[in-house]
């Protein structure tokens, strides 16, 4: 009897496909008919199975797995290992900054150490241009925005944001001296607009708090004749951002522009601290990391004596008054020592409105003035001797 399970190896030796898988891409075929007249024809078996796919093909789709998987292996490698310090900062960058502290100016005092000028808090409407949004048309309905907001012209901010829009993460201030109230009512409507801050910090008040007498009554505020021997704070000029940059001057500082604020701002001025801080995809503040604490301005104890000077400027205005004349000089000196003790050039000026941000018509007021209150007459005026010039002649002719 026939075996029904014999196995036929039709093995054709013209198959087309070659090497390794010449075996594993074949099957055998089983006979389990039993006369030979009635099998299917399996002759070309062998050559069917896989002759579409050829070693070339094979070839050519292993090494584009290869050079891909190369390629991305490259490319990982110089984002990681080669650009990864740079690629870590610039994350970062995008959720932590790190943000200035200002410092506390020293303060003023006469030599009685009365307070003759405060650090007053206030609060400013900034921008972090870096944060506004880059498609051009939601920048822009921002910046209206921020327009109604400040009362400043749309125009005016752009050119603030092309002037000094790269700056990093640093914040430009576009309207100071808000109250509280108005900071607060802003802080919360607009908490949800990116790049927009409510900042605190303090401004200079050169009119001191009423101080005790002896006698328990509150003396008057400081004199206004001060404004000259104090002198100014404003907002630096372009020139002396790019010369005082270096020193840790910031675009939104104010520096002392005359009198005793400009001659002493190195001493006054202090030093910046740091704040670490987390923030959202709008720029806002979520939690602060570290903080490093700024370092207060020295304090600056004058010869002057606070009531001797509003005592001069009581006589200087009566003089004023009843002469008519309008520009003068006075000084009290100690003989002793040549300490100022009081001095008064009228008109005097009030330097709280160059403190608080001057408008161009109050300014164009004092520049227009005849009598010249910006003028500090005590020291840069020039006078005849007159009798006074007597005494050094007699005490020549005596020595």
């Amino acid at each position: 009897m026939t075996n029904p399970f014999k196995i036929f190896d039709f093995y054709n030796p013209s198959s087309d496909l070659r090497g390794k898988y010449k075996k594993s891409w074949i099957e055998d075929a089983m006979d389990i008919e039993s006369d030979a007249t009635n099998r299917l024809s399996v002759s070309h078996t062998r050559t069917y199975i896989g002759t579409s796919i050829s070693d070339l093909n094979v070839k050519i789709f292993l090494w584009i797995i290869i050079v891909g998987i190369s390629v991305i292996f490259l490319r990982v490698f110089y984002l990681q290992i080669i650009n990864g310090g740079y690629y870590h900062n610039l994350a970062e960058g995008n959720r932590i900054r790190i943000r200035p502290i200002a410092s506390e100016r020293g303060i003023i005092f006469d030599r009685f150490n009365k307070e003759l000028v405060q650090n007053v808090p206030s609060f400013s409407l900034a921008v972090v241009p870096q944060d506004l949004p880059r498609d051009e048309e939601k920048r822009q309905k921002i910046i209206k925005q921020l327009s109604e907001i400040s009362g400043l012209d749309v125009g005016r901010i752009n050119e603030i944001l092309k002037k000094y829009g790269s700056y990093g993460y640093e914040s430009l201030v576009i309207k100071e001296n808000l109250n509280y109230e108005t900071a607060l009512k802003l802080y919360v409507e607009n908490a949800a607009l990116p790049g927009i801050l409510i900042e605190s910090g303090s401004r200079r008040s050169y009119f001191a708090k009423d101080q005790k007498s002896t006698t328990g009554k509150n003396a008057s505020s400081t004199p206004k004749s001060l404004s000259h021997l104090l002198g100014y704070l404003g907002k630096l000029s372009d020139t002396e951002l790019s010369k005082l940059r270096d020193d840790g001057y910031l675009q939104s500082d104010n520096i002392g522009k005359t009198g005793l604020e400009k001659k002493y701002e190195p001493y006054l001025r202090g030093t910046y601290g740091r704040k670490k801080i987390e923030v959202n995809a709008s720029g806002k503040e979520q939690s602060i990391l570290a903080v490093d604490p700024p370092k207060p301005g020295n304090n600056l104890i004058l010869s002057v004596d606070l009531e001797a000077q509003k005592k001069m400027e009581n006589l200087v205005s009566d003089v004023a008054e009843k002469t008519g004349k309008k520009k003068i000089a006075a000084i009290a000196m100690d003989p002793r020592n040549g300490e100022i003790i009081s001095m008064v050039s009228w008109p005097a000026f009030d330097n709280n409105k160059f403190s608080e941000g001057i408008d161009r018509e109050t300014y164009k007021n004092y520049i227009d003035d005849a009598n010249r209150p910006l003028f500090n007459r005590a020291i840069a005026g020039v006078y005849p001797p007159g009798s006074t010039i007597k005494l050094v002649v007699s005490a020549a002719a005596l020595q």
